[in-house]
């Protein structure tokens, strides 16, 4: 054993080597398996907004989310499209119908994965998720890319004033 260390003794070679230990101790830690067997994301603090694609059928490896209040079960890609660390701006808006909205501008590679994660999914849903809840749910009418608008159309189970505050505060504290 000296040996060995006395060889990977500088310390660069040091910190390389436990730096690929702690990967690996953090790769293996982070997985659980569902009832399925399927493997899915260990529970962690993470980000507090997230958006995902979601369909009303069953595909293979997305996460089963059952509605709380409709009992409906929806699946959800399992990896983020955006997340609040993607948001560049927040700003009160209204909809082509005058209904309150917020309109979420997003950085360059967010508006490159929005764009390419729903230039196939015209019809299908993403799924807006506030601290792991599905808080919003709009079909996708045409292709995303640069913004988002959140509308509160009555169906929204999201306080307006209170997210885009809570964006806003974020934004703030992360120096965007």
């Amino acid at each position: 054993m000296t040996k060995w260390f006395a060889r990977v003794a500088s310390a660069q070679e040091f910190s390389f080597l436990m730096n690929w230990a702690l990967c690996c101790l953090v790769v293996v830690g982070c997985t659980k398996s569902d009832p399925r067997g399927n493997s899915a994301p260990a529970a962690r603090p993470g980000p507090f907004f997230v958006v995902h694609l979601a369909v009303d059928h069953e595909v293979e490896r997305w996460t089963a989310y059952v509605d709380e209040m409709t009992r409906k079960t929806w699946y959800l890609d399992p990896t983020a499209i955006i997340t609040q660390d993607d948001i560049t701006a927040v700003q009160e808006s209204v909809d082509a119908s005058g209904r309150r909205a917020i309109l979420l501008s997003l950085n360059n590679a967010a508006a490159g994965r929005l764009s390419a994660a729903t230039e196939q999914r015209v019809g299908d849903w993403i799924a807006m998720m506030v601290d792991g809840r599905v808080v919003y749910m709009p079909r996708l009418h045409s292709q995303l890319s640069s913004q988002i608008m959140i509308v509160d159309d009555g169906e929204s189970r999201l306080d307006i004033g209170a997210f885009m505050a809570r964006l806003k505060t974020f934004l703030r504290e992360s120096g965007e």
